[in-house]
């Protein structure tokens, strides 16, 4: 069980005692901006008013529990960030406990296989987002996007359980590097993204010392190296990710194991008057064809979006459409063997159209929209996740059936253990039912659809909240 750490900021409250899996850090208001913690739970009195409570907490980069009182509760609600939750500080300390370990569930990639403890893709982009809208040429912003070099290879040479404790490993080695300077997230698969709180000079040193951190030991005996991209903003851009994603390919394409800053990028493309959208792309087409078999993996697909978006992404969810699905799932089938299993799992949100009737279509929008970012954090980067119809959701895996469970059971409590939140506020509990069949030789689509399809019937009929399998 990975230790959390959570800052504490109370003039009159002792933190909670004996939590095995919580670390308090006991902090003042001026220290709000500077802790590594996972989490912060802040009481208002530690402030003079709530505006300048919240001058502060709005620009912190962790959750935020706010320990209050009930009387005031409608004055805090309109200032909640998506990212925060609050508590009534009469609560007795083994709630509040439990309350921060919620908050942190949702926020961090906390997956019992291959789990890292940093915060997950939907957080980091947030993170992102927020330091994005604040940067300046006083305070510029950085991102590093670094994805780990033939990460496939030692998954298929060295098992995925050793994949996913290099994983873990990797995360740990990039939060000892990164330490104040930066937050790190797991972007997804073998991608982990580090938000840095500097310039391209700052930016630039902590990759380097990441690529030292990665490459001066081997992880479990083998050598890993990573690819990094970089890129720094000093006005609200929204291109972090972007920029980074791109020089991270270039790094690959020009060898691996190496750190590149979109600004050189830039700065080449200029002096040599080459179009710097048309280098990236043939940059992801050269590291995407030493990988020929694999084309149509999480990195082939992001390179096909473009062209085929109208057919095959579901613009709500951003999921994969049922038409992708239909066309790609014959060509899974037909390179499935002994060696490379196929699951096939249908998830289907219980009660969906009692959602809709109480809280409206956008709230379903809305609910449907997060539930497939919660799938898709805790899918592996080889799976692929499509929008098979109305409320139905499919997930690929190439694994055998009783890992594929594993993983949806994961899914199944990512989405059942944290609140959704409709268009009005109101916190809404939401589950899935998941049923899911493993293909046998020889079988159609059509045979292994209907098995899969009598799974998530049985889950339904069984209670719901559940996969069969």
């Amino acid at each position: 069980m990975k230790t959390l750490i959570a800052g504490w900021c109370s003039p009159e409250l002792a933190p909670p005692q004996n939590q095995a899996d919580l670390v308090f850090v006991e902090l003042t208001p001026g220290d709000l901006l500077e802790t590594v913690a996972d989490v912060i739970v802040v009481d208002p009195r530690a402030f003079p008013t709530l505006y300048a409570m919240f001058d502060v907490t709005r620009r912190v980069q962790h959750p935020v529990l706010f320990l209050v009182d009930l009387a005031r509760v409608d004055a805090l609600l309109r200032q909640l960030g998506d990212q925060d939750d609050l508590c009534s500080r009469d609560e007795p300390m083994a709630v509040i406990a439990h309350r921060i370990r919620r908050l942190c569930r949702v926020r961090l990639d906390l997956s019992p296989a291959g789990g890292t403890g940093l915060l997950n893709a939907p957080a980091l982009r947030e993170a992102t987002m927020r330091a994005d809208s604040h940067a300046s040429h006083e305070s510029p912003v950085s991102f590093l996007y670094i994805d780990i070099d033939f990460f496939k290879k030692v998954n298929d040479e060295h098992g995925y359980q050793a994949g996913d404790r290099i994983l873990v490993e990797m995360a740990g080695r990039l939060r000892r590097t990164a330490g104040a300077r930066g937050v790190v997230g797991r972007i997804g698969g073998e991608e982990f993204g580090i938000l840095c709180f500097g310039g391209v000079g700052a930016a630039m040193e902590l990759a380097d010392a990441c690529l030292q951190s990665v490459s001066q030991e081997p992880f479990e005996g083998i050598p890993i190296s990573v690819s990094i991209g970089v890129s720094t903003t000093e006005s609200p851009a929204q291109t972090l990710y972007d920029e980074a994603d791109q020089a991270m390919f270039t790094a690959k394409a020009q060898g691996r194991n190496r750190a590149l800053h979109f600004h050189d990028l830039e700065r080449v493309a200029i002096e040599q008057d080459r179009d710097i959208a048309l280098e990236s792309f043939e940059n992801q087409m050269r590291v995407i064809s030493e990988r020929v078999a694999d084309v149509i993996t999480r990195r082939g697909k992001k390179l096909f979006e473009e062209l085929k978006a109208q057919a095959n992404t579901d613009a709500l969810t951003g999921l994969q459409s049922r038409r992708y699905f239909n066309r790609r799932l014959p060509f899974e089938l037909d390179r499935g063997d002994a060696n490379h299993p196929v699951t096939i799992a249908l998830l289907d949100i219980d009660d969906f159209g009692k959602v809709n009737k109480e809280h409206g279509w956008p709230s379903g929008d809305r609910i449907l929209t997060e539930v497939a970012a919660r799938i898709r954090a805790n899918v592996r980067g080889d799976d692929w996740v499509a929008r098979y119809g109305g409320e139905e959701i499919s997930v690929v895996m190439g694994l055998e059936l009783t890992i594929a469970v594993d993983i949806l059971e994961r899914i199944r409590m990512a989405i059942g253990d944290e609140p959704f939140t409709s268009t009005k506020g109101a916190k809404l509990v939401v589950t899935v039912s998941a049923g899911a069949a493993q293909e046998k030789d020889g079988e159609t689509p059509e045979a292994l659809m209907d098995r899969v399809s009598t799974k998530l019937l049985q889950a339904k009929e069984q209670g719901k909240n559940r996969v069969c399998s």
